[in-house]
C-alpha cells in the first residue's frame, strides 16, 4: 500500500510538473504575440499614420498657395498663407516623427531622400507666401507652377513610395505574429495531448493496484 500511494504521488507529480511547464510554455507565447503586437503599432502602423498625415499636410500646402492666389480679399488670403505655413510644419514633424519607424535598408534611404526633399520644400514655400502676399500675382502663380508643385509632386511620390514599403513591412509582421499564434498552438495542443496521455498511464498501471482486495 505504501508503494502504491508513493508511486501515485510520483504520478501526481509528474502531472502537475508537465501542466505547469504547458502554463509556462503558453504564457512564454502570450508574452511573444504581446511584443509583436507593441512592435506593429509603435513601428509599422505609427510609421504609416504619420506618412498619412505628412501627405494630408503637403495636400494642404498646396491647396492652401492656389487659394491664396486665386482669392481677392487680402484677409482670406492671408488666412490661407497662415494655413500653408502651420500645414509646412506639421508635414516636417511628420517626417520627423515617421523616420525612426523605418529601419530596413531601403526605408532609410528613401526616408532619407524624403527629408532633403523637404528641406528644399521649405525654402520654396516660404519664397511661394512671400510672392503671394506681393501685388505681383503674375510672377506668384509662375513660380508656384514652375518652382513648387514639381517639388511637391516629387514629394508625394516619396511619400507614396515609402507608405507602399510600410505596408508591405507591415504585412511581413502580421505573417510573423500568425507563426507566431500557430505555432504558440501547436505547442499547447501537444502538452494538453502529453498531459493527457500521462494520466491515462497512471490510471491503466495504478488503477488495478486500487482495486479493494477479495477476502
Amino acid at each position: 500500500m505504501y508503494r502504491t500511494a508513493h508511486r501515485l504521488l510520483l504520478a501526481l507529480m509528474l502531472v502537475a510538473t508537465t501542466g505547469a511547464f504547458a502554463a509556462s510554455a503558453g504564457l512564454h507565447h502570450i508574452a511573444e504575440l504581446a511584443q509583436r503586437v507593441d512592435g506593429l503599432y509603435e513601428e509599422d502602423l505609427l510609421g504609416l499614420s504619420y506618412l498619412k498625415d505628412a501627405n494630408i499636410d503637403l495636400n494642404q500646402v498646396g491647396r492652401s498657395l492656389r487659394g491664396a492666389l486665386l482669392s481677392r480679399h487680402p484677409q482670406d488670403k492671408r488666412q490661407l498663407l497662415v494655413r500653408a505655413q502651420t500645414a509646412l510644419t506639421a508635414l516636417k514633424t511628420n517626417v520627423d516623427l515617421a523616420r525612426p519607424r523605418f529601419t530596413a535598408e531601403r526605408g532609410q534611404r528613401l526616408m532619407g531622400q524624403l527629408e532633403a526633399q523637404v528641406d528644399e520644400f521649405a525654402p520654396l514655400v516660404g519664397d511661394m507666401l512671400r510672392r503671394a502676399d506681393s501685388p505681383q500675382q503674375d510672377d506668384a502663380i509662375a513660380f508656384l507652377f514652375a518652382r513648387v508643385m514639381p517639388k511637391a509632386t516629387r514629394l508625394d511620390h516619396l511619400i507614396a513610395e515609402l507608405t507602399r514599403e510600410k505596408q508591405a513591412k507591415t504585412r511581413l509582421s502580421l505573417d510573423g505574429f500568425r507563426d507566431c499564434f500557430e505555432a504558440g498552438r501547436r505547442q499547447m495542443f501537444l502538452l494538453a495531448a502529453l498531459i493527457s496521455s500521462i494520466g491515462i498511464a497512471c490510471v491503466l498501471v495504478f488503477g488495478p493496484s486500487l482495486r479493494p482486495a477479495r477476502r
